[in-house]
């Protein structure tokens, strides 16, 4: 029996730095089986000659710029894979990455899930500390890569724990992907709002291991944080409509889901703090400001 192909989407903008050395991490892999599909986001730099010069067994697709959302929706309709994994270009894989999450899907053949896993951030200086450190609760709700998160409370929770799920960590079935999409509105929070989309059809399957390099550069930032207000709006209020809807949360479990959410969005804030430009962190900081006196009490009418 042959195994598993694994179709990788490498989404990319302006990485002609780093894009060889995501796809090397690729090509490096124990597990071969795979595919390779690069959907350059309307890069204005080198990245189109570096990956054409370097890679000929690849499949190159660019496109107009829409955002990182909208090259992986390409990358998943161009896929044959029977599974779907994500690389963003400034990341890389350890060379057992795949290995590790194909043994893993194996033993759950058949249910539609989302694998992800611990990984490693590398700091400016090149100081490597382990993820699940620093950030994540994830322990709380998940023990073992062998029993599956399907409670789908539990589900909802994890989602609002801080830096939980990176699309660099993510792997599905091409079966669950039919049923899902990456949004590509709003253009901020794009993975929450997968991850969110995800919790409805798919267990979540963590395996405890940094499998993913995640480099902290001045770039691996967003500089529009400062103006994604509009995102978390939207992101808020559909995960507090999904918690009243599916269920029926009292008024005071509500509330802390709203703690949570603030607790989530000043987490982002205080970890990309000196990573931002100066006038996305003013106006960030003044946002997260403002919010502190009227967010819960705007948010808390809202549930009455």
């Amino acid at each position: 029996m042959s195994e598993p192909l694994v179709s990788v989407i490498i989404p990319v903008y302006n990485r002609q730095k780093t894009i060889a050395r995501a796809i090397d991490s690729v090509l490096n892999q124990s597990y071969k089986n795979t595919e390779i599909i690069v959907v350059d986001d309307g890069s204005i730099d080198l990245t189109e000659e570096v990956v054409k010069n370097l890679y000929r067994n690849i499949l190159y697709i660019k496109k107009n710029n829409g955002g990182p959302a909208s090259a992986r929706n390409i990358g998943l309709k161009n896929a044959s894979g029977d599974y779907i994994a994500y690389l963003d270009s400034d990341d890389t894989w350890p060379k057992d990455k795949l290995l590790t999450y194909i043994e893993t899907a194996k033993k759950f053949r058949g249910k539609n899930f989302l694998i992800f896993s611990d990984h490693y951030r590398i700091d400016k200086s090149k100081k490597i500390s382990k993820h699940s450190e620093y950030y994540s609760n994830i322990h709380d709700y998940i023990y073992d890569r062998m029993t599956p998160l399907s409670n789908p409370l539990e589900k909802l929770n994890l989602i609002l724990e801080p830096y939980t799920f990176y699309p660099s960590t993510f792997m599905l079935s091409k079966e669950a992907h039919k049923k899902l999409k990456w949004r590509t509105t709003p253009k901020f929070n794009e993975d929450l709002f997968f991850v969110l989309d995800a919790s409805r059809v798919c267990d979540f399957i963590y395996i405890d291991r940094p499998l993913m390099n995640y480099y902290c550069t001045e770039d691996s930032i967003s500089d529009s944080i400062g103006e994604s207000s509009t995102g978390w709006s939207e992101l808020e209020f559909e995960i507090l409509n999904t918690f009243r809807k599916e269920y029926m949360l009292e008024v005071e479990e509500e509330k802390i889901i709203i703690e949570k959410l603030y607790k989530l969005k000043r987490s982002l804030f205080m970890a990309n703090l000196f990573s931002l430009k100066p006038v996305s962190a003013i106006k960030y900081g003044f946002y997260l400001i403002i919010n502190r006196v009227t967010y819960k009490r705007f948010l808390y009418k809202f549930i009455k």
